[in-house]
C-alpha cells in the first residue's frame, strides 16, 4: 500500500494541474453571450431571443443560467440553471431546474420540462472579433432547438482600413473612405445593452442617424459585429446613412460607443432603421460607462458551409 501512495498522489496532482490548465485555456467562455434559437416544431414562436450566462468555470466544469424571451414581448421569459463541461473543441450544456418563468397564457407558454432532454453539444468558431457558439438539441416538439450565441472578444479593436467618415454633402450625408490610420481603441471596456432586437427578412438594413434635439457636440463611434464602421462621427442636424449586412448565422450587434457626452449628457442619437419596407425611429443614449445599440436577427435560413 505504501509503495503505491506516492504514485497515487502524483496522479491526483497531475489531474488537478490538467483540469486547472483546461479552465485557464477556456476562460474566454465566461461571461454573457447574446443569441437566439429557432424552435424546430413550435408553431407559436419561430424565433426566441436568448442570453447565455456562464458564471463559473472550475477545471472543465461550468455553471450558469440561460434566459429565453419572445422578440415582441420581453416580459414573457423563462430562466434555467445550466451545468456542463468544456472540452478542447466543444462543450456540453444541460438544462437544470427552472428558476423563473412568466408566460402570456393566451398566446404562448414556456415548456418547463426541457431539462429532461439530452445535453446540447456546442461547437465554436471565430468570426471577425467575435466567437460564435452553435448547438442543436433534438427532443420533443417544444424543446427541439437550433441555437446560436455570440460574444465580442475582450481585446482592443483596431479600426480597419475601410473606416468611413461623414462628408456633410446635401441633406443626406454620404460616406467616403478615410485613408488615415486610426489609433487602436478598446470598445469592449464598457458593457453593451441592446435597446431593441429586430427580426429582418432582407440581407441588409439601412441606418440613419443624427443628433437628437439640441446640437451639443456629441461624438460617436459605430461598431457592427466587432468592426468599426463609423469612427468618431460628430452628430449634427444632418443625417448620416449607412447600410449594414445581416448575417444569418448569428445575432448582429450594432454598438453606439460614446466618444464624449457633448455639453448636455448623455450622448444621444436619433436613429432610424429601414428594413422590410419598415421605418422605425428610436432614441439611443450612451455614456462613458455603458454602450447602447441595437440587435438584428435574420429570419432567413442559415446558409450551409
Amino acid at each position: 500500500m505504501k509503495a503505491w501512495l506516492p504514485r497515487l498522489l502524483l496522479l491526483i496532482v497531475t489531474l488537478n494541474v490538467n483540469m486547472k490548465s483546461i479552465g485557464q485555456k477556456h476562460s474566454w467562455i465566461l461571461g454573457t453571450w447574446q443569441g437566439f434559437y429557432k424552435p424546430e416544431k413550435n408553431r407559436l414562436a419561430n424565433l426566441i431571443i436568448s442570453r447565455l450566462e456562464i458564471k463559473s468555470l472550475k477545471g472543465s466544469k461550468l455553471k450558469g443560467f440561460v434566459l429565453a424571451m419572445l422578440p415582441n414581448d420581453s416580459l414573457s421569459r423563462i430562466v434555467y440553471k445550466i451545468e456542463g463541461r468544456i472540452y478542447s473543441e466543444f462543450m456540453m450544456l444541460m438544462l437544470k431546474e427552472v428558476v423563473y418563468t412568466n408566460s402570456n397564457a393566451k398566446k404562448f407558454y414556456w415548456p418547463k420540462y426541457c431539462n429532461s432532454c439530452d445535453s446540447i453539444r456546442y461547437s465554436w468558431e471565430k468570426l471577425g472579433d467575435s466567437i460564435i457558439l452553435s448547438g442543436k438539441r433534438s427532443c420533443d416538439s417544444l424543446c427541439s432547438i437550433d441555437a446560436r450565441y455570440s460574444k465580442i472578444l475582450p481585446v482592443s479593436i483596431k479600426p480597419p482600413d475601410n473606416i468611413y467618415k461623414a462628408t456633410g454633402k446635401g441633406d443626406l450625408d454620404t460616406l467616403e473612405k478615410n485613408e488615415k490610420q486610426q489609433p487602436a481603441l478598446s470598445y469592449n471596456s464598457r458593457p453593451f445593452f441592446p435597446l431593441e432586437t429586430y427580426q429582418v427578412s432582407t440581407d441588409s438594413v439601412t441606418i440613419r442617424l443624427m443628433d437628437n434635439a439640441t446640437i451639443d457636440g456629441d461624438t460617436v463611434t459605430l461598431i457592427y459585429n466587432g468592426t468599426v464602421v463609423l469612427h468618431k462621427l460628430g452628430l449634427t442636424a444632418k443625417v448620416v446613412e449607412i447600410r449594414l449586412p445581416i448575417l444569418s448565422d448569428r445575432l448582429n450587434h450594432l454598438v453606439l460607443f460614446a466618444e464624449n457626452e457633448g455639453s448636455i449628457p448623455p450622448n444621444t442619437a436619433f436613429v432610424q432603421v429601414l428594413y422590410d419596407d419598415k421605418l422605425i425611429s428610436i432614441k439611443i443614449q450612451s455614456d462613458l460607462t455603458i454602450s447602447s445599440g441595437l440587435d438584428f436577427i435574420s429570419s432567413q435560413p442559415v446558409k450551409q458551409k
